[in-house]
């Protein structure tokens, strides 16, 4: 809205302008009408007091064209003072203007050092996952182990020959498996 009032202001501006411009012109060729009226009846009056021929009536042009130029010149001045609209563009370009070569040359050397970065980091989680979850188990087992080997290290502490044959029996036989 504000570029539009002020394209409205200096249209004012330049009307006004032209107006007292035309104006000018209007009053100085209303004045060379008048004159040349009062001219035309001069010579009127003088060529029936004589029978000379009639001079040529030359109109100086030399100040309307100094008023002319005086006015162009103002209204050149008044435009050149007025305030330049600042016009700021705005754009989301997908591709660039200049050096296209250079833009790819970066922006897909990123795009693949980042795509690398993020499946080494993708893998390495996955690897710290399972190591995890594979120490879990180890741990678990290694639990269930340490007490049967408790038991039977428990069993085997009972003074009995009988019981320890048995016990050792029941190792003979898990060891062939």
């Amino acid at each position: 809205m504000g570029n539009f009032e002020q394209e409205k202001v200096k249209e004012e501006g330049l009307n006004d302008l032209l107006r007292t411009v035309v104006a000018r012109l209007n009053s100085q060729s209303s004045a060379i009408d008048e004159l040349t009226s009062m001219v035309k009846r001069v010579e009127g009056s003088t060529s029936k007091l004589q029978t000379q021929p009639k001079p040529n009536v030359v109109v100086d042009t030399k100040p309307i064209e100094d008023i002319l130029k005086n006015g162009f010149s103002e209204i050149k001045t008044h435009i050149a003072s007025q305030p330049k609209a600042l016009v700021k563009k705005f754009r989301i370009l997908l591709f660039p203007e200049q050096d296209a070569k250079l833009f790819y040359k970066i922006v897909f050397s990123r795009w693949f050092m980042w795509l690398s970065i993020m499946f080494f980091c993708f893998y390495v989680y996955k690897w710290a996952v399972y190591r995890e979850n594979l120490q879990k188990e180890v741990t678990m087992e290694a639990l269930k182990t340490h007490h049967i080997i408790r038991a039977w290290d428990y069993m085997y502490g009972i003074k009995s020959k009988q019981l320890h044959k048995m016990m050792d029996s029941a190792l003979i036989k898990t060891v062939q498996r």
